[in-house]
């Protein structure tokens, strides 16, 4: 019995022996200078520059590829309003790979004389003045896409979302549109929240109301459309009440 307690221990002081040698082992190779980081790769972004990730991300270079944190590395890149999702991983021996999901620009919106642009979620991805909106830095191209007008600055939360009761009627209005008007350009005025109109192509105005039936009403825009080729005669379109839509023609002269 002594002898098998004996032979017991002996076998167990081995197995530690031998995984106090294997961490040791492990250690040594895991601090060998192969794996101090000499280079950063981004991609999957469009929009933000890799330079602005890597800057962000703060990868202090010759540290060691395994004792990054790459949670916090990933906290620090999603700081960016462009960005959505961020994964970062190790590339062996040195390397490290940063790869972003960024926002996509949905529309844009004029508050307190400055452009906002937000996506389909609401989140505000860039703000700029006329100058930069002109000339911007990133790859916005800010006059292309569909725009806000009249946008209340109470619906702006901590200049980083517009609310979602707001975000709602502007998101379901312009992907309406999208659909029954595809190569038109639309601006969404918002003169309340249930008092909303809509402009063409910089050239017809479209009374919506409220959002409520947004789909009949544009329905009913489509058909009235398709009747009457010659927008330009139009002075505006009333859509306020969806089961009696109405067309406003220009006086002759």
């Amino acid at each position: 019995m002594k002898k098998a307690i004996k032979k017991t221990r002996f076998s167990l002081i081995k197995a530690v022996i031998f995984a106090v040698i294997l961490a040791g082992c492990v250690i040594a190779v895991m601090s060998l200078p192969v794996w101090k980081i000499s280079r950063i790769y981004v991609e999957g972004n469009h929009i933000v520059s890799s330079d602005l990730i890597k800057d962000k991300a703060e990868i202090p270079m010759d540290e060691n590829i395994f004792f990054l944190n790459y949670g916090e590395i990933s906290r620090r890149v999603c700081a960016i309003r462009q960005v959505k999702n961020v994964q970062v991983s190790g590339q062996l021996p040195s390397g490290v790979l940063i790869t972003v999901e960024e926002r996509r620009p949905f529309a844009v919106a004029a508050v307190r004389g400055r452009y906002i642009v937000f996506d389909s979620d609401g989140f505000i991805m860039e703000s700029m003045g006329p100058k930069d909106a002109a000339n911007p830095s990133s790859k916005i191209r800010v006059f292309e896409l569909p725009t806000v007008v009249g946008l209340p600055e109470n619906s702006v939360i901590e200049n980083k979302r517009i609310d979602s009761q707001t975000m709602k009627a502007i998101e379901f209005s312009f992907k309406t549109l999208e659909k029954i008007m595809s190569r038109a350009k639309f601006e969404l005025e918002l003169v309340r929240l249930d008092e909303m109109n809509i402009i063409i192509d910089d050239l017809l105005k479209v009374k919506i109301g409220s959002p409520d039936d947004m789909e009949i009403k544009l329905f009913n825009l489509s058909k009235i459309l398709k009747n009457i080729p010659e927008r330009s005669s139009i002075d505006y379109i009333d859509l306020r009440a969806k089961d009696m839509p109405a067309v406003k023609f220009k006086n002759k002269p």
